[in-house]
């Protein structure tokens, strides 16, 4: 091996040698175009691919059944998931769901009160802000009720004149038993409690403008609030706004059940006859991380409607937002808001099987070891 020669110096070496090395790559480009007709001239363009089209949809709000359907048959796996996480991720409004107080105690703004009270049994927050009429803004849905370990909230969604179902910018800390809001596209101070210093238009979802459903004219949330939410714009109605409940349900994982039911409840049904559902047991990584990337996944909105039992990536560019937005450290780990990132870089998913439910029991949410068996607290 001969030893390295003398390193080139100054700017008038480095712009020789990056232009040789220019030369050099048209060059060979042009070595492999050749005489063809088919061939493309160096420095000219080529016809960018057309998308791929959309296949037709292959399911529907109808076939969705609910989580109680399966209450009887899978008595086991129903009460574990009702007392879950998902199980008990929100609903409607009131003493079973509620664990923001309503009261009547004033949030104070530098410019505003917003007074949560419960009226007639109806759940409902007063804004009253300065140089603003007063307005009231009934609480047609709970989303969380402070499960999430080292700080979890509860916020409320209100039904929109255009018939979107919109977050209110006011969230309620479980843990520190206060209110706070979003200022990121404000104030750009990211998550922060109320105080009197604070003016209402820091919080960044007020007016109301974030709706459940994936709605691409909005800033949304997507389906990850509930199950199968659909909010689809009726030309000359406005927009429609569906879900199965505002909970996680079974459909959420297993898809559509319905076809199901309806064959196993059948008269003529004999147990080992095919059940028409899918089995998850024997998904490989990438399609049970599927299952959990609905929601637990940073993802761009490629096509609006999605449905459990649907192909997401046909709906969802997974990898896409890494383009603009740096959510990850150069290392790979989460650097903003980019769920899936640790999973995705970790030697056991790229050299091994894992996959969500390696650690998570699926129905109750527990944690368990790679054999199955529970752990007591997350960090055994």
């Amino acid at each position: 091996m001969r030893p390295p020669g003398p390193a080139l110096k100054g700017p008038w070496s480095r712009s020789r040698t990056i232009f040789l090395a220019m030369m050099s790559v048209a060059a060979a480009f042009g070595g492999c175009a050749g005489d063809g007709a088919d061939s493309v001239a160096v420095g000219g363009s080529t016809e960018f691919p057309p998308p791929q089209a959309y296949a037709a949809s292959t399911v529907a709000a109808v076939d969705f059944v609910g989580a109680e359907a399966c209450a009887d048959c899978h008595a086991d796996q129903y009460a574990l998931w009702s007392e879950s996480t998902h199980g008990r991720a929100g609903g409607v409004p009131g003493v079973e769901t509620m664990i923001a107080p309503f009261t009547g105690r004033a949030i104070d703004f530098a410019d505003a009160t917003v007074i949560p009270r419960i009226r007639d049994d109806s759940y409902e927050f007063v804004v009253r802000q300065d140089g603003f009429d007063e307005q009231v803004f009934p609480v047609d849905g709970v989303i969380g009720r402070a499960h999430m370990l080292g700080g979890g909230t509860q916020g409320f969604i209100s039904r929109h004149v255009d018939g979107t179902e919109r977050f209110l910018p006011w969230d309620w800390s479980g843990t520190d038993e206060s209110w706070f809001c979003n200022t990121g596209s404000r104030t750009n101070a990211g998550w922060e409690p109320i105080t009197a210093r604070m003016a209402l238009a820091d919080c960044g979802d007020w007016p109301p403008l974030r709706p459940i459903g994936t709605v691409d004219r909005f800033a949304n949330c997507q389906e990850c609030h509930g199950s199968q939410i659909l909010t689809r714009l009726e030309p000359g109605s406005g927009y429609e706004t569906s879900y199965t409940s505002l909970e996680v349900n079974c459909e959420s994982c297993h898809g559509p059940a319905r076809a199901h039911v309806d064959a196993v409840t059948a008269t003529d049904y004999a147990a080992g006859a095919p059940a028409a559902i899918e089995t998850l047991a024997y998904l490989d990584k990438d399609k049970s991380l599927d299952l959990c990337f609905q929601c637990h996944a940073l993802k761009d909105v490629l096509r609006e409607g999605y449905l459990p039992g649907e192909s997401l990536e046909a709906y969802y560019a997974l990898k896409y937002p890494v383009l603009g937005d740096r959510p990850y450290t150069v290392d790979g780990r989460v650097r903003t808001f980019a769920y899936q990132a640790t999973h995705l870089g970790s030697a056991c998913y790229l050299d091994g099987p894992m996959d969500c439910v390696s650690c998570h029991e699926p129905h109750g949410q527990g944690y368990w070891d790679i054999d199955k068996r529970p752990l007591d607290d997350p960090l055994d």
